[in-house]
């Protein structure tokens, strides 16, 4: 605890977890003063900024029914806020003795409603009223509210979903909306539920919603109404309940209007209990104090209820099923989706399912991961606010599930690491495997929350402008994504046009997965619906209704978030009025007269001009930033102190044109420039948003034309020069997408250079990324850049994003154009050593494998090996042979007791034999799949270097083979014991693909002469979860499809094979090659030619046919004839035709 200067006779009058309050004089007047202070010696500054906070607001009110602050006080890290002491104890404290009866209800009431309404009146809501934040002296009956740190101007918020421990009201009087997971906007009708809550403690000793525990209170809150007030004392007047009952409404709308109606008929009440000793029943909220000045408009649906019904079900099925689906809503932009997605809140919380809700502009188009990166970064966050026991739980989940890919997000979300520790680090692996592997780790990380912990909800609104890595990750994930998880998509589509290519290919994906997909498409409000909303939303009848009706119709066309805006700013210009006596009223004339714009940007530009320059600034060049952004970035970018800024965009917060990410930053604007730095610094009050695309497509507009491109410029220069080292590498995607805009006004050519630098940056890290199109997009742009002399003069910078360049184009493309070609030759022809050429070339030769082209694959690597120096026979030979024996006696002594000899080989350190041994451990997967015989010299070669030069981590794979060319020249006990140093040399390096591989290999080819067929079936599951934390989804599938063949040929059940038929399915189909679907669907027909035990092996078999073995042969590929030739000898001979068993076995051993 501090030591507090100035102040004399303290004593602790209350100790929570977070505060002391404590009791004493002011030394220089012996004014009594009640002090409120940090209890920890250091506390959070999100603490001190809530006691700066309370001190502000009260300073603002200045109200006789509140606690005056005197003043708020530093003590180094700490801080002090004195009050004054009204002598009295807290509404709980009073409660916990004795009950007030009901006259004293109704003076406290009475009180209470003043002291709201002259609040309300002074334009702010308190938010936390509660029992504890009331004082009382019971002796002189005089009651005052304490404890403002939440209160807020009186506005209309917005509540996104957010964790429970981060809620700023307390649980037992927190309205429904205060809780983020309805689809209600705060205002100052949560200080009116908690007034009730309030008056129902009063009546009954306790709160209506008090439960310990805080999700089973939210729980609560949003499914029942409260017990009534006379379960607990019968006497309890019914006009009494009726008015308690009434503020507890949880839909605002049926709650009281105003405090001062509320003190009406409480003082009816008093009246009637002093005149005639009883309260009667009558009429209740019928005074005109029940009338407000605030526009509250209908929530009804209107054109979206079916789709709401539509979204109802998905949810409910999945709660019931455990399948993950796809809701898909559409429809032009304003149609009404966003509202549409509000409605599942509640549903959603009502079943504890964690919703995570992102948002899409079209600048996030240019940002690697944005849409899933946010995704994530919410739902860990959310994770976070567990207890420890229940932290404890979910990590042992993610360890489980992920193995150890969760380096791989955390590499992108270092927040993760304080949910699950730290993690061993992850390994490079080549082509395609990086994206597969990110798939699949999000996937199995997802599946895990939504499977084993809780319902998930994810929520991608504006998805035609998700990045491309998000949406193709999202696509590839689906069909692995397991458990009660629904994916909603909202997407803005012009009438008469299909869904972005992006989205259209996601929902293909799921379809083909077998995943239910909803797509419904929410159209414009008609006409007569509009009148309806106006007369729902006024309370007026269908005469009143129609001329504003007709107007509003005629500009909008039934958008039905431009009507809803246009509402609004009549009411904010006084067009539309209220009269308490007569309701609300407006002139048809006057609305016609003011005018309304064509559309919604230019209804917001209108609004938006009025604000004084400032803050149009501001706003014009957050617009540049995105639809989301960083208050920290967008001061740079105007060259202003983040303290500076804020101040300029508090007229849009009020007018709900912005709004907090984060919605407790809300709580935390102050006056005190120092305490608001510290919460930026500490990454609070930091992240805002605009509403909707259309204000910040109207700020964007506000720009003048041609200045666009100047802005970005800036805003690229200014994140280049206030960023810190540390933090550039996280801003360099915004850098380069603003300073590449104003890229044409940059004409020193040493500001060129660095931004090509940056942009090869930027290429980079989007390819770590797998964003591959993003990286080939930065590199194209930042190509142009480069002068003509740049081979000579920034040769390394030059040949990185050629490089990239063409890296991209490999991943990007299916066939390789002139030009990259071109630069492809170019770069070979640059190359300064083996380890750069062998790199391009390892590139190329995964670009064919991953296409399925293994001959193209081969020829490359032919061309590859040549031009770093190795001569390798393209066939196995006498020559071949006697080289094994050479390799085999170079290995003498190192195999029977594999582990300590290859721990005490030493790694190899030759460049070039290094670069030669990538080469052919790239090539060994496609050679296995089209050329055998090369396949084997491939792998003596690569064993032989291993032996003479040192291991590295693609030496394993060689020994695999080296142990398979000894089982084909039938010497066993040579390859077991090469095929041991191959498992010790795969444990030597923590290299997941080459683990991956060398376990499929061993399990596949080697095991098998070994060991029965059922180890080697059983072994394969294992190489595919090894496979798949590689991204190697080729070989995971091939694992599969194999221990289903060694199933069939060790003599397996056919009931046990059929389950894991049943098993496997989803993942082959969804993942396999053609010829992994050739391999699967043979073993398919031949279970069911076994189980049926027709008269013929081909019965209503199509693969049985010879031109399908002869199709297979011409392309190459040896590995599926084999398989299939094999499932061909099997039903031949169950069926007895041995005269075709022997062609088989013919056939087979040409193999």
């Amino acid at each position: 605890m501090i030591i507090l200067q100035g102040y004399d006779r303290l004593e602790k009058i209350h100790s929570g977890s977070e505060t002391l309050i404590l009791r004493g004089l002011r030394e220089f007047d012996n004014l009594p003063v009640v002090i409120k202070t940090p209890a920890a010696e250091h506390p959070e500054i999100e603490l001190l900024a809530r006691l700066r906070r309370d001190y502000e607001m009260r300073a603002e009110l200045n109200l006789r029914g509140i606690i005056k602050a005197f003043t708020f006080e530093t003590y180094g890290e700490s801080a002090a806020l004195v009050m004054e002491d009204m002598h009295g104890e807290s509404l709980s404290a009073l409660l916990r003795r004795h009950l007030p009866g009901i006259p004293g209800f109704l003076k406290f009431s009475v009180q209470l409603c003043d002291i709201i309404a002259e609040m309300h009146d002074r334009g702010i809501m308190h938010c936390a009223l509660h029992p504890a934040n009331i004082i009382i002296n019971e002796r002189d009956e005089l009651l005052k509210l304490t404890d403002f740190a939440a209160a807020l101007p009186l506005a209309s918020y917005r509540q996104d979903w957010r964790p429970l421990p981060r809620l700023e009201a307390p649980i037992g009087s927190m309205a429904p909306e205060q809780t983020g997971r309805t689809n209600l906007r705060l205002d100052y009708r949560a200080d009116l539920f908690a007034l009730g809550a309030c008056l129902y403690a009063i009546l009954t000793g306790t709160l209506p919603y008090e439960n310990e525990n805080l999700a089973e209170g939210i729980q609560q809150l949003l499914s029942a109404p409260p017990p009534d007030p006379r379960d607990y004392n019968i006497q309890i007047p019914a006009t009494i309940v009726e008015i308690v009952l009434s503020l507890l409404s949880q839909a605002p709308e049926e709650r009281y209007r105003s405090a001062r109606a509320v003190r009406q008929d409480i003082e009816k009440c008093q009246q009637q209990l002093r005149e005639q000793e009883v309260i009667g029943v009558f009429p209740l909220g019928r005074s005109a104090e029940n009338r407000t000045e605030q526009l509250f408009l209908s929530r009804r649906l209107f054109n979206k209820q079916e789709a709401g019904e539509l979204l109802q079900n998905e949810l409910r099925a999945v709660l019931t099923d455990g399948n993950t689906r796809v809701f898909h809503v559409s429809g032009i932009s304003g149609a009404g989706k966003h509202r549409l997605v509000d409605e599942m809140l509640l549903p959603a919380a009502l079943h504890n399912a964690i919703c995570v809700r992102v948002r899409s502009n079209p600048m996030d188009q240019a940002i690697p991961l944005r849409a899933l990166n946010r995704m994530l970064r919410d739902l860990i966050e959310f994770l976070l606010t567990g207890d420890e026991e229940e932290r404890s739980v979910i990590r042992e989940l993610l360890n489980q599930h992920t193995g150890n890919g969760l380096q791989l997000l955390i590499d992108s979300l270092p927040v993760l690491e304080e949910l699950v520790g730290p993690q061993p680090p992850v390994t490079e692996v080549p082509g395609h495997q990086n994206r597969n592997r990110l798939c699949h780790v999000i996937a199995e990380f997802c599946g895990a929350i939504a499977g084993k912990f809780r319902p998930l909800v994810l929520i991608l609104e504006n998805a035609e402008c998700a990045d491309r890595a998000s949406m193709e990750i999202l696509r590839e994930m689906l069909p692995d994504l397991r458990g009660r998880c629904l994916l909603i998509l909202t997407e803005n589509v012009p009438e008469a046009q299909p869904p972005a290519d992006c989205v259209e290919k996601l929902l293909e994906r799921a379809r083909s997965a077998g995943l239910v997909v909803t797509a419904p498409r929410i159209e414009p409000i008609s006409y007569a619906e509009t009148n309806a909303f106006i007369q729902e939303s006024f309370q007026c009848d269908a005469g009143a209704a129609e001329g504003l009706g007709k107007l509003l119709f005629e500009k909008t066309r039934g958008e039905f978030f431009f009507t809803v805006e246009a509402i609004r700013e009549l009411r904010r210009k006084n067009i539309i009025r209220i009269d308490r006596q007569q309701g609300w009223h407006w002139n048809y004339n006057s609305v016609k007269v003011h005018g309304l714009s064509d559309d919604s940007v230019g209804l917001f530009k209108n609004i938006l001009l009025e604000l004084n320059q400032e803050a149009q600034d501001a706003l014009k060049t957050a617009a540049c930033l995105g639809l989301e952004f960083d208050v920290r970035i967008l001061a740079a970018a105007l060259r202003l102190e983040p303290t500076e800024l804020i101040p300029a965009l508090q007229t849009a917060l009020r007018l709900d044109l912005i709004y907090d990410l984060d919605v407790s930053a809300r709580y935390y604007r102050l006056n005190d420039a120092a305490i608001m730095q510290r919460l930026l610094d500490n990454d609070v009050s930091g992240r805002m948003a605009f509403a909707h695309e259309s204000i910040r497509l109207a700020a964007y507009n506000l720009i003048e034309a041609g200045e666009q491109s100047v802005v970005h410029l800036e805003i690229g220069r200014a994140l280049l020069s206030a960023s810190a080292e540390a933090d550039r590498e996280d801003l360099i995607y915004e850098t380069v997408f603003h300073y590449m805009l104003g890229r044409d006004l940059v004409t020193i050519p040493g500001e060129k250079t660095e931004l090509a630098r940056l942009s090869l940056q930027a290429a980079r890290r989007a390819w770590s990324e797998t964003d591959t199109h993003q990286a080939g997009a930065i590199v194209e742009r930042a190509l142009p850049l480069l002068t003509d002399d740049g081979w000579d003069r920034e040769m390394s910078l030059t040949r990185g994003l050629n490089e990239m360049a063409v890296l991209c184009a490999l991943q990007n493309e299916t066939d390789i154009g002139p030009e990259q070609k071109e630069k492809f030759d170019l770069l070979l022809r640059r190359s300064s050593n083996h380890a750069e050429k062998a790199r391009l070339y390892e590139t190329l030769i995964y670009h064919y494998i991953d296409a399925g082209h293994f001959k193209q694959a081969l020829d490359i690597g032919r061309e590859a090996l040549r031009a770093l120096g190795q001569r390798t026979p393209a066939r196995f030979t006498i020559q071949s042979a006697i080289f094994r024996e050479i390799v085999k006696s170079r290995l003498s002594g190192r195999t029977p007791d594999a582990q300590p000899h290859v721990n005490d080989m030493a790694e190899m350190s030759d460049p070039e034999k290094l670069s030669i041994l990538r080469i052919i451990h790239a090539l060994l997967p496609a050679a296995l799949f089209a050329d055998i015989e090369l396949l084997m010299v491939l792998g003596m070669t690569g064993a032989n270097m291993s032996v003479r030069n040192g291991l590295s981590r693609y030496s394993a794979l060689c020994f695999g083979v080296y142990a398979f060319v000894h089982h084909r020249m039938r010497d066993y006990a040579a390859g077991a014991g090469v095929g041991e140093l191959m498992q010790a040399a795969a444990q030597r390096f923590d290299d997941w693909n080459a683990r991956a591989l060398t376990r499929y290999f061993y399990a596949a080819y080697i095991l098998p002469v070994q060991k029965p067929l059922s180890a080697s079936a059983e072994l394969l599951h294992s190489a595919r979860e090894l496979s798949m934390q590689a991204g190697n989804l080729r070989f995971a599938v091939y694992s599969v499809c194999l221990s289903i063949s060694y199933a069939f040929f060790s003599g397996m059940e056919l009931n046990k094979i059929v389950s894991l038929f049943k098993n496997d399915r989803d993942f082959v189909r969804n993942h396999g090659d053609s010829d992994a679907l050739r391999l699967w669907n043979f073993a398919s027909r031949t279970l069911m030619n076994l189980r049926d035990r027709s008269e013929t092996e081909g019965h209503g078999d199509p693969i049985c046919a010879e031109n399908t073995l002869q199709q297979i042969e011409r392309e190459g590929h040896v590995l599926v004839a084999v398989v299939y030739l094999s499932y061909r000898l099997l039903l031949a001979l169950v069926y007895r035709e041995f005269e075709a068993a022997y062609a088989v076995l013919r056939r087979w051993q040409e193999r």
